[in-house]
């Protein structure tokens, strides 16, 4: 079962964090996104990837709800504008990443000269780990400004080339107001996000299972 991801109600250090990873983290995902259909020539209604993306979701790693996003039962032609981060993840991971890179496995890191997609996909992810921990024991302000350029420097290294004044649009997510509303949305997002890859990590190890020899795992 799941666990759910709650916030203390003083925890704004924490919330903020977490909106720069939901919302910096779409933001930079997006353009990455938009950016490789182009450079491939692909759309996201390509009879492989609506084939792929079906696979997903009948593995239980893309729900119903979250497909109608993306091809929605309207016939409208669906963008990047409409999905989350966890929908962003799942179609870069899907469609566009090594799905052989060890670092999807969690406590694996990059190496430090490693800027892949996959690899700061990767980072990220393990900041928000990294994040999620820290909170539960309450983040003082060194800690919080510490964790906030980690994370901004991640993301501005992996968007500035599709976002050129990235560093000023993060900098101003600090000074958002999170009203309750959006700090659910904030939260559900995470939870989904991290529901996503434990099952698509589950897939990918019995996968591996199944084509090792005498059922070991070969990572």
């Amino acid at each position: 079962m799941a666990t759910t991801l709650v916030v203390k109600r003083d925890d704004t250090r924490g919330l903020k964090l977490y909106y720069l990873i939901i919302e910096g983290g779409g933001l930079v995902l997006r353009c990455v996104l938009d950016r490789k259909f182009s450079t491939e020539a692909r759309s996201i209604i390509d009879p492989d990837i609506k084939l792929e993306l079906q696979k997903l979701k009948l593995r239980g790693i893309l729900k119903e709800s979250q497909l109608e996003k993306i091809y929605p039962s309207s016939g409208a032609l669906s963008s990047s504008e409409d999905y989350d981060m966890t929908l962003l993840v799942a179609l870069l991971r899907a469609i566009f990443c090594d799905r052989n890179y060890t670092g999807w496995f969690e406590g694996n890191e990059p190496a430090v000269n490693d800027h892949s997609d996959e690899a700061e996909i990767v980072r990220i992810r393990n900041l928000r780990n990294t994040i999620i921990h820290k909170a539960k024991t309450g983040l003082t302000e060194t800690v919080f400004r510490k964790l906030w350029q980690d994370v901004t420097e991640v993301l501005v290294r992996f968007g500035s080339r599709d976002i050129p004044d990235l560093k000023s649009k993060l900098d101003k997510l600090e000074s958002d107001t999170i009203d309750k509303e959006l700090e659910n949305a904030i939260l559900n997002n995470l939870n989904q996000w991290i529901e996503m890859e434990k099952t698509l990590e589950g897939f990918v190890v019995q996968t591996i299972k199944e084509h090792s020899p005498k059922g070991k795992v070969m990572c």
